[in-house]
């Protein structure tokens, strides 16, 4: 229950607009700022091409690296095909004199 203060109160205040569900001025959000929005554009932009850049040093590190690891599977092959040749097995087999 309103107290007799309460209802001096709205008495007072006139009658009111009935609610329309129009948004008053004061209610309308600001404008959104283009600037801010490109400067955040610029930004991301910024963001993406510095991770692209990361990325694709990680992929020529990546690149370099297996073929550093192609080399060393071919020499591997050579010295295991060299292990096979019947004399280079006697060679490691018998000690020299």
């Amino acid at each position: 229950r309103k107290s007799q203060d309460e209802i001096a109160k709205i008495l007072l205040q006139g009658p009111q607009p009935p609610f329309t569900g129009d948004v008053f001025e004061d209610e309308i959000p600001p404008e959104p700022q283009p600037q801010a929005a490109i400067q955040s554009i610029d930004f991301f932009s910024q963001v993406i091409d510095q991770l692209t850049a990361e990325h694709q040093t990680a992929l020529t590190a990546k690149d370099a690296h297996i073929v550093t690891l192609e080399k060393n599977q071919d020499r591997l092959q050579r010295e295991i095909s060299w292990f096979r040749l019947p004399w280079y097995k006697k060679l490691f087999r018998d000690p020299p004199e």
